[in-house]
């Protein structure tokens, strides 16, 4: 059977790119430290890009944005079947199905043998729409999290609600702010946009991550200042009940409100050259952008709600405004585009918190901590950079 000679380490997650992007850290220590590392996600490009850097493969198609009895059924059946296979003493989980799923699976399959950790990174359309499917989530969440060792959350809004609402013990959560960023990926550039100041908004085109708001926005500032340019990049979701029709997004291109790149496959560059980087998400996690963002020197604007109060200080590393106002953050766009000394200073402290608090190896060792407490902690936890060689 696989997975008897070494420790097992199992991670999950609804896509590769989510463990692609922000766990690489995690993966490389384990495998240093002799251990099997499985990433039981969608077989896509980043899962093969998991395969690459010495991780295995277990297929497991998660259908996002909703409650689908048959496809979450078997979603289920495989991760019971990888459970069997790979026997995991850790396992960490991402995403709500994957964490209510896999903690099933893990404690009927393996009882106390395994340690099971789960990440909420964001609440998501359930909770913003609320209705049938936020209950049906509720109650996944209190089912599998009351089985499980830790929780960790990326905002403290969502601890206490987990905690107040009785899905989680508060001895078993803590907070940690955000996946971790590469900071050396992402970083501030000396050039500016050869033509005039750029706005850019970069986020899945959902109607929740505030596409309307920003557009409205866009609308309101190049109604006094013609000459700034409004980027919205970011990957469609058609099959997502919240999900921004393509016809809207061409009518505000037509108009000339925005501009639409589409889903930008290396952001850095275009973020470092932003003026502002904009987010009227009416709630997140951690959100990745700003904290990419505030690596890269730039400073944001925000709807202010759970998970972007925390990756944004207000009028220290940018602004936050009032949720589902498009006005509101027209106004604060203006008045940073109104003042660059003022502009400069915000991100200067952006990536200095960037630096200090959200870098990929200030918490990857956050998490090697926890795991260290747990008794599963890899023995070698910095990962030796010559494995990417």
């Amino acid at each position: 059977m696989t997975g008897m000679t070494r420790p097992c380490f199992l991670l999950t997650a609804q896509r590769g790119y989510a463990l692609a992007s922000s766990r690489r850290k995690l993966i490389e220590a384990y495998l240093g430290a002799d251990w099997q590392v499985v990433v039981a996600t969608a077989d896509d490009e980043y899962a093969q890009q998991l395969v690459s850097w010495g991780a295995e493969l277990a297929p497991i198609a998660f259908r996002r944005g909703g409650f689908y009895p048959v496809r979450d059924a078997g979603a289920g059946a495989a991760l019971w079947r990888a459970m069997r296979r790979y026997r995991p003493r850790l396992v960490h989980n991402f995403h709500a199905k994957a964490i209510i799923l896999s903690s099933v699976a893990a404690r009927l399959v393996l009882g106390r043998e395994v340690k099971v950790v789960n990440t909420i990174t964001g609440l998501g359309h359930a909770f913003i729409a609320g209705g049938t499917v936020r209950r049906l989530v509720s109650l996944g969440y209190r089912i599998a999290l009351t089985r499980t060792d830790l929780t960790i959350f990326q905002n403290d809004d969502d601890r206490d609600l987990f905690v107040g609402s009785g899905w989680v013990a508060a001895e078993r959560a803590c907070t940690i702010v955000g996946s971790g960023i590469d900071v050396q990926q992402f970083h501030p550039v000396p050039d500016t946009p050869p033509a005039g100041e750029r706005v850019l908004m970069m986020a899945r085109l959902l109607w929740q991550k505030g596409v309307r708001e920003f557009v409205e926005a866009a609308r309101l500032v190049r109604g006094r200042r013609p000459d700034v340019v409004f980027l919205l990049a970011g990957e469609t979701d058609r099959t997502h009940r919240d999900a921004v029709p393509a016809r809207y997004l061409e009518q505000a291109v037509a108009e000339g409100h925005i501009e639409y790149p589409g889903y930008l496959t290396d952001p850095h560059r275009t973020l470092a050259t932003s003026t502002l980087c904009v987010l009227p998400s009416y709630r997140e996690g951690a959100p990745r952008v700003v904290l990419e963002a505030a690596a890269c020197g730039v400073p944001s604007v925000g709807a202010d709600v759970p998970g972007t109060r925390q990756a944004i200080h207000d009028g220290e590393t940018g602004l936050l405004v009032p949720v589902r106002d498009a006005d509101a953050l027209a106004a604060a766009i203006l008045s940073l585009l109104a003042n660059p000394e003022r502009r400069l200073a915000l991100g200067r402290r952006a990536r200095q918190l960037a630096e200090e608090e959200f870098a990929a190896e200030v918490i990857a060792a956050r998490h090697f901590a926890l795991y260290r407490e747990l008794g599963v902690g890899p023995d070698h936890p910095v990962p030796d950079d010559r494995r990417r060689q």
